[in-house]
């Protein structure tokens, strides 16, 4: 369940509605312009740790986080971003001056779960003007028909929180979208139209986690466009090869589900910068990870993995960050490791660099990202 939290940038001050660590900095990236690799989110003067739940961040409705950039130069593409997250912002407060006018304060603030097909008349208009269509927590167990009227002017869809057990093939008609979030509904793999999904040539994000999914099929790998993709918390206990079709894809969130293993073919994604797949049933990597060039975060905590291979430390030459806690390896076994040397070295430069730009993680900023001693409990796997 997602919950609000306010998020202070200098002058600024962003509500945000985010159900992880990993959804708010996504979200702070979209409204701040500030990459989500040059983000510092403050709370109670601790930083927040990637990967972690609201609540393990001791995050509650209403809390304020105070947003740090790494770097105090903004480059280009920042600069661009920021004007898009002014332009956004002037868009949501018109979309609130027009949601004042038409209902009043009450009923705007707590937007009630069901509407009527005349609300929903008034909030199309909404989304058609903005090109996004934020439906989150509105109790629905079907999209409004009003949804599909918007064809090629719907940009960006949040239809997450609700009781969707399936989408409407329907969702093909959207083909301007570029980012379509389902996130936290009770959607069954056959509930899910695949086919009309990977024909949305424009999209970019896709969150189907926390759902009851069971299995991908192979449609997956067809949206080339492709960015951010997360089947985390679901049901599933393979994947793909198809995932590897997907050349653009920056970042894969497969943690809390039941995976035995990955697919090689994931060593075709030469985009991708972070994976995880903690909370699963790994027993081994495939060496074709270490095709992964742009990889810089490999997060695979709570398996039951006895080690990495030397293909992946070696391999991924933009590597320097690997999570192994909760696994059969222990640090010390890791350091043994073929091609540990590597990616030490590049650990190393990373936090060096950390702190000579004053930057430090929870951790301390040197955790070589395995267990003293090897964890006991992993046989039963996540639950």
């Amino acid at each position: 369940m997602a919950i609000r939290v306010l998020v202070q940038h200098g002058k600024k001050t962003y509500e945000i509605h985010a159900e992880t660590v990993d959804d708010l900095s996504a979200k702070v990236e979209e409204v701040s312009g500030v990459f989500t690799r040059h983000q510092r989110l403050i709370h109670k003067g601790k930083l927040l740790a990637k990967g972690a739940s609201m609540a393990e961040a001791t995050l509650k409705d209403g809390s304020k986080i105070m947003l740090m950039a790494s770097s105090s130069t903004a480059t280009q593409g920042q600069v661009a971003a920021q004007e898009v997250a002014k332009a956004k912002a002037a868009e949501a407060r018109e979309r609130a001056r027009l949601l004042i006018d038409a209902k009043d304060r009450k009923a705007a603030l707590m937007q009630a779960p069901a509407c009527l097909d005349g609300n929903w008349q008034e909030r199309a208009a909404l989304w058609r003007k903005t090109g996004v269509a934020s439906i989150r927590d509105a109790g629905v167990g079907q999209v409004p028909n009003q949804l599909w009227d918007l064809a090629d002017s719907l940009r960006s869809a949040d239809l997450g929180g609700n009781h969707l057990t399936c989408l409407p093939p329907n969702v093909a008609s959207l083909t301007g979208l570029t980012r379509l979030r389902l996130s936290g509904n009770r959607l069954v793999s056959g509930g899910v139209p695949w086919t009309q999904l990977a024909a949305l040539s424009q999209l970019t994000l896709l969150a189907l986690d926390h759902n009851q999914l069971t299995e991908v099929p192979d449609a997956i790998g067809a949206p080339a466009s492709l960015q951010r993709l997360s089947l985390a918390h679901n049901l599933l206990s393979q994947l793909p090869g198809a995932l590897g079709q997907l050349t653009a894809l920056r970042r894969l969130d497969l943690r809390h589900n039941q995976l035995q293993s990955l697919p090689g073919e994931l060593g075709g994604c030469c985009a991708l910068e972070e994976l995880d797949a903690a909370e699963n049933c790994l027993e081994a990597l495939p060496d074709s990870l270490g095709q992964l060039q742009n990889l810089r975060s490999l997060i695979l905590d709570k398996n039951r993995l006895k080690g990495v291979p030397a293909a992946v430390l070696k391999g991924c030459g933009a590597l320097a960050t690997l999570g192994l806690h909760g696994n059969l390896v222990t640090v010390e076994q890791l350091r043994e490791s073929d091609g540990f040397a590597e990616f030490n070295a590049r650990r190393c430069a990373k936090h060096d660099k950390q702190l000579e730009m004053q930057v430090f993680t929870l951790s301390g900023g040197f955790d070589e990202g395995a267990d003293q001693v090897q964890w006991q409990s992993w046989g039963a796997g996540p639950t």
